[in-house]
């Protein structure tokens, strides 16, 4: 019997080593065959640390394949069998890695109250590369809550562990994680060295898993370095890693990151393209079903432990009806809105191409001036369409600083004064000489350049606009409001929903996607801030912001 036991425990060793380095498609029915062949044995021979192995890598092989369902079903499992064992260590490494499903689906609170239960046991014995591994996933915890110090401190931690230790693979992943802090902390630089390292450090190891983890952030940071090309290589790179090892959870990142590089490089049809695999795999890896599954599951362990009300499902139904009506408002505005411009563009200058020297002077410019207004109407969605992706992934970057909202409004009005132009709108600004509030600068941008060019749009020729800005009580108050046509009370609840379908024309037939307010009520949420909207039909309206005044 106690050659078994040798044989099982060498078996799980052998197959966690192989699923933790270099895991892909090719290898995973191998190893689940072999991870199932040894959970049998275990049980055949009464044991239990044998079946507890062999469930910690089927979850993880099935989590590595996105199905989270799966691999939190074996999770659970294992953590009965180490509470039968009255082991702490495996206790906690169960613990650990239902924190990482929470983490996966952007449950980061609830993550982080799983990661410390699992430090918290493993303090207890002394496993050094165990703690940091804690020490790692509780710093990635605080950066997602935007705690940027709180995770350069534990992320350090982990560090200095895994060098005493010389474990090459985990000491990837810190120089990783403390590039990603050094980014949230506003220094690219420094992150860029410790990513690049990091790159280094697992293209040595052969981890191609640990290359196209760091090859995202590489390409996130070139993008905002706008090194566009630098940008494209390295996601260009990082997709063919993870195609080879079928990572579809590496390969969404890269499907996220390539539509912005394309973007930015003027080339909108690969944007298009790679926008659709995007919520396409997005689509696969978080479906409704399997998200509604493992928070079942969840719920029903900690009802057995705690006996408490299943509040997480609840909310995770919720979150579910945003995701479906997010998904569908996605779809609508790609397979129509960008796809109008898109003809418009394509079909102009390819008439233009063809019969170009016999068309008449005046026709040709009225045809350009065509081509130019679809391609402003392309770039504003495509600016809108790209920060609500970010936002509804989690990826979006939030620095607040001391930002001058006098600046922002002249900006955006200079800016869009060649629509009011067009439409001889007369503009009114009561804003004091600096008015400064607490916020992330781009976000404001956002949200101001979209409140005016609303308003501009439901203005009717010859119409006013007011803009005014003042401080009270700690707020500052920003007010726009037109003499446009208005809207029916009803309607205004609609106005930030995105499960709603609310979107009409200008007053000069603009055609819009109702993208704009719910981006400007997303970003006022992540700013603190609060939005108020008046308006009566024939009237006009007027949109009143409040955000925190910087002291």
């Amino acid at each position: 019997m106690e050659k078994v036991r040798q044989e099982i425990d060498s078996a799980v060793t052998e197959l966690k080593d192989e699923l933790q380095k270099n895991f892909n498609g090719k290898n995973y029915q191998r190893i689940t065959e072999t991870a199932n062949f040894i959970l049998n044995r275990s049980v055949e021979a009464g044991y239990l640390k044998g079946q507890y192995g062999a469930l910690n890598i089927l979850g993880g092989a099935s989590f590595n394949i996105c199905d989270y369902e799966k691999a939190q079903k074996y999770y659970l499992e294992s953590i009965n069998i180490a509470e039968k064992l009255k082991d702490d260590k495996k206790n906690a490494y169960g613990l650990n890695n239902i924190g990482i499903i929470f983490f996966t689906l952007q449950q980061f609170d609830k993550a982080l109250v799983y990661y410390k239960k699992a430090l918290e046991l493993k303090l207890n014995y002394d496993d050094k590369s165990s703690i940091s591994t804690s020490f790692s996933n509780i710093g990635l915890a605080y950066n997602m809550l935007k705690d940027s110090d709180k995770a350069l401190d534990y992320f350090q931690r982990s560090l200095d562990i895994d060098r005493t230790q010389d474990n090459k693979y985990a000491i990837c992943r810190d120089l990783n994680n403390i590039g990603l802090a050094w980014k949230d902390k506003g220094d690219p630089e420094k992150a860029l060295e410790f990513f690049e390292e990091s790159y280094s450090v697992s293209k040595k190891e052969n981890s191609s898993k640990g290359m196209a983890t760091t090859l995202t952030n590489i390409a996130n940071l070139h993008i905002e370095l706008n090194n566009t090309d630098l940008a494209l290589d390295k996601a260009l790179e990082g997709e063919k890693i993870a195609l080879s090892i079928n990572s579809d959870m590496h390969l969404l990142h890269f499907y996220r990151v390539l539509p912005e590089v394309y973007k930015k490089k003027n080339n909108y049809r690969k944007a298009f393209e790679y926008f659709e695999k995007f919520i396409k795999l997005k689509d696969k890896i978080f479906s409704e079903e399997s998200n509604n599954k493992i928070f079942e599951m969840q719920i029903k362990y900690e009802s057995e432990k705690k006996d408490r009300e299943s509040e997480l499902y609840r909310l995770k139904n919720e979150q579910l009806s945003v995701l479906n009506a997010t998904k569908d408002k996605f779809f609508r505005i790609i397979h129509h809105d960008l796809l109008n411009p898109f003809t418009a563009i394509h079909t102009t200058s390819e008439f233009l191409e063809k019969h170009y020297d016999k068309i008449d002077e005046n026709k040709r410019k009225n045809y350009i001036k065509n081509i130019s207004a679809a391609s402003e109407r392309l770039l504003k969605l495509m600016d809108n369409l790209f920060a609500w992706v970010k936002t509804q992934t989690g990826q979006i970057d939030y620095k607040p600083e001391k930002v001058d909202l006098k600046e922002i409004i002249e900006h955006s009005v200079k800016l869009l004064g060649n629509n009011m132009h067009s439409k001889e709108i007369v503009t009114e600004l009561k804003i004091p000489k600096k008015c400064f509030v607490i916020a992330d600068k781009n976000m404001i941008d956002t949200i101001v350049r979209n409140l005016i060019a609303n308003a501009i749009k439901f203005t009717h020729n010859k119409g006013s606009i007011a803009v005014t800005l003042k401080n009270h009580s700690g707020s500052v108050f920003f007010t726009v409001q037109d003499n446009g046509v208005g809207m029916e009370k009803d309607n205004l609840s609609k106005l930030f929903k995105v499960s709603e379908t609310f979107s009409t024309p200008g007053t000069n037939d603009e055609k819009g996607t109702g993208l704009g307010l719910i981006l400007v009520k997303e970003f006022l949420d992540i700013n603190k801030g609060k939005i108020k909207v008046e308006s009566k039909p024939g009237k006009g309206s007027r949109f009143t912001v409040e955000l925190p005044a910087a002291k």
